[in-house]
């Protein structure tokens, strides 16, 4: 499905870089909810959406490019100041440029993922909620082959 591998290819990098904060930090796609709300579930939230769907490839008829919008959410601990926040921001803006490296092998032969750039992070206290929401988007270019 290419779909399904443009999300793993996405998703993949940026699920590795937050379980390898210390502590981790629980990333979650749309399909997959987090019940708890406190101040010490920290946890992100992982969307890609599917918009202008293909663009031609010049040249090359069997390439597919499919354009995506991806929103990473992190929730941190509010109060306590933004280096967490910040810390889990890095490591996500860093797995996101790496998709555009070439050097890196992906994740799903024949799918690349480039990210064409990304904004962020905002940071915006909840209110109500304990958490401190990090945000980060990129627009999305796949190639499939």
């Amino acid at each position: 499905m290419t779909l399904q591998n443009i999300r793993r290819t996405v998703e993949t990098p940026i699920r590795t870089a937050l379980l390898a904060l210390t502590p981790p930090i629980k990333p979650l796609t749309e399909n997959e909810s987090y019940a708890e709300n406190t101040a010490l579930s920290e946890f992100a939230l992982l969307s890609l959406s599917f918009g202008l769907m293909a663009e031609p490839s010049v040249g090359c008829a069997m390439d597919e490019f499919i354009r995506a919008s991806l929103v990473v959410t992190i929730y941190t601990q509010k109060s306590t100041g933004p280096g967490r926040a910040q810390q889990a921001a890095q490591a996500v803006m860093t797995a996101i440029a790496g998709l555009s490296n070439p050097r890196v092998t992906p994740v799903v032969v024949g799918t690349k993922a480039t990210a064409l750039s990304f904004s962020g992070p905002t940071f915006t206290p909840m209110e109500g909620r304990p958490h401190l929401a990090t945000r980060i988007t990129a627009p999305i270019r796949a190639r499939v082959a």
